[in-house]
């Protein structure tokens, strides 16, 4: 009993347009779809033959149906009695479906990430709607609103769409799929975040100064103990690291002495001092000498400069308005020479 049932659609009171046509191919396998397609006369229901054709075709409809939607198909004496009753429940027509389906398509968006097949799937079902309503749909209309629908970042294969010529909804679909397919797997390829940007680490091919094997740096040399090891770029000879410190003033290092040194650079050579270095540690130390003032100074401060904002906003705004009224005057002033030249 199950896999029979299993073998017709069933309708859930959803999707009514979609369990039609499963319905419908159903009945032409069984070679009922004509039969029920057709309103049959008085004189035919009382012919034996047309009443055997006519069990089948009910049967097959209500197997397709479930317990809560059997009895609106219960009084019917004919298939197509049935199947035009079931049209009148789930099948809404008129303006004001087609006004409402009209507006889910055009808000329909597929979100970035989002499967093209899922989003391919909503968006039939809704134009099968629209014609299950009446509305006639164009396949230029559909391919339109397709493709408005899609994400910003499909906007390149959008225009080379638009541009093809005899484009149709099924092109369409196969050209976005296969961008689809093309991306992901350029995503897998392609490296992502730190070793994308940076690129694959180089191999040291210098020689340890402690053993003077190649390969490995001093700090990583084996024959070295555990605390040489972390040791090792204390004692490493060479030129040593200068720092250009912006710190506290002597009087104040015994404050916060981890904040001491706010911008430090550490380099191997001497570090050339440049009129932007220059900037920026007045910036810094701008910044460190603003951080000590209490609070209320500082939000005075604030809102001084954003009464010094609002005024000058104020005078442009009447320096514009100042402009526009003697724009306006001239223009008065003009047409009024050229009314009195005119009536002369």
């Amino acid at each position: 009993m199950t896999s029979e049932k299993s073998d017709y659609p069933i309708f859930d009171g959803k999707d009514f347009a979609d369990w039609k046509f499963r319905l419908e191919l159903t009945l032409a396998e069984r070679e009922l779809l004509d039969h029920v397609r057709k309103e049959p006369k008085v004189e035919q229901l009382l012919l034996d033959n047309w009443v055997k054709v006519d069990v089948k075709a009910k049967n097959v409809i209500v197997k397709s149906l479930g317990r809560e939607h059997s009895h609106i198909v219960r009084s019917e004496k004919s298939a197509h009695g049935m199947l035009k009753a079931l049209s009148e429940v789930f099948e809404k027509s008129g303006a004001v479906q087609e006004r409402h389906l009209r507006m889910k398509l055009n808000k329909m968006k597929c979100e970035e990430g989002q499967p093209l097949d899922v989003h391919f799937a909503a968006f039939d079902s809704v134009v099968m709607d629209l014609r299950a309503a009446g509305a006639a749909m164009t396949e230029t209309e559909q391919v339109t609103h397709l493709l408005m629908s899609l994400p910003r970042s499909y906007e390149h294969i959008v225009t080379v769409l638009l541009a093809m010529e005899e484009l149709t909804l099924r092109k369409a679909k196969a050209r976005l799929l296969n961008e689809e397919v093309r991306r992901s797997e350029m995503n897998e390829e392609e490296p992502t975040g730190r070793a994308a940007f940076l690129g694959a680490p180089k191999k040291f091919t210098g020689k340890c100064w402690r053993c003077n094997e190649p390969g490995h740096r001093a700090f990583e040399c084996p024959k070295a103990s555990g605390e040489e090891a972390r040791n090792t770029e204390k004692r490493r000879p060479g030129p040593q690291k200068r720092a250009f410190n912006l710190s506290k003033r002597e009087d104040d290092r015994g404050q916060e002495e981890d904040t001491s040194r706010a911008f430090a650079f550490m380099t191997k050579r001497p570090l050339r001092v440049t009129t932007n270095l220059k900037v920026r540690l007045k910036q810094v130390h701008q910044k460190q000498l603003n951080a000590k003032q209490p609070r209320a100074k500082r939000t005075r401060a604030r809102q001084t400069r954003e009464e010094q904002t609002r005024e000058e906003q104020t005078r442009a705004e009447q320096t514009r308005e100042e402009q526009t009224y003697k724009k306006q005057t001239r223009e008065k002033q003009k047409r009024a020479r050229q009314d009195v030249a005119k009536k002369k």
